[in-house]
């Protein structure tokens, strides 16, 4: 369940800001994880935003559940409208290596409806799974473990290339050699 910001507090948030490179820039303070904090007093409990979420109820209400505003301008000090939207978290989150693809589709390109959710609540892209346990296989082909049963190979079960091969003029030698 999302907390519901008082309209007062969205005004403060959207109208606190200084004019850097395009963006509103919040005056308000930057916590440890960079976004800057709105807070008020309700019903004698302390209450803390993050300042664009604040703005954001402003102009377009409340923050419906399982969604977050996000930063067009990757700015996490920006509170200028325009530069913000809602999306979903998963939506959200597939941007935290800095890229950003169009919605709906993951950065493969394949539409969400191809993706499924997994009981703990994680998207999974179906194509892009499968494409990376065959990449996977492929990369582990020659290690001698069986993939899928875990067990080490027999030696004769090996790619040919793996096999241990003696080198010109070199001798091996057994166990009673050593003692």
């Amino acid at each position: 369940m999302t907390l519901d910001i008082p309209n007062r507090v969205a005004v403060r948030a959207a109208t606190r800001f200084t004019v850097q490179d395009g963006c509103y820039v919040s005056t308000y303070s930057v916590a440890s994880h960079g976004y800057a904090q709105v807070g008020w007093n309700e019903n004698n409990l302390s209450r803390v935003t993050t300042a664009h979420r604040a703005a954001w109820t402003l102009v377009n209400g409340q923050i419906p559940d399982g969604m977050t505003v996000d930063h067009l301008c990757k700015n996490r000090r920006c509170v200028r409208l325009e530069h913000l939207r809602v999306l979903s978290n998963y939506e959200n989150a597939r941007r935290t290596s800095g890229t950003d693809w169009e919605l709906g589709i993951c950065k493969h390109r394949h539409p969400n409806d191809q993706s499924y959710v997994t009981p703990a609540g994680r998207r999974i892209c179906r194509p892009c799974r499968i494409r990376w346990h065959s990449d996977f296989k492929q990369r582990h082909k020659k290690t001698g473990v069986d993939l899928l049963v875990g067990s080490t190979l027999k030696h004769s079960q090996l790619p040919r290339e793996t096999h241990m091969t003696k080198a010109p003029g070199s001798r091996i030698q057994g166990p009673s050699a050593l003692s």
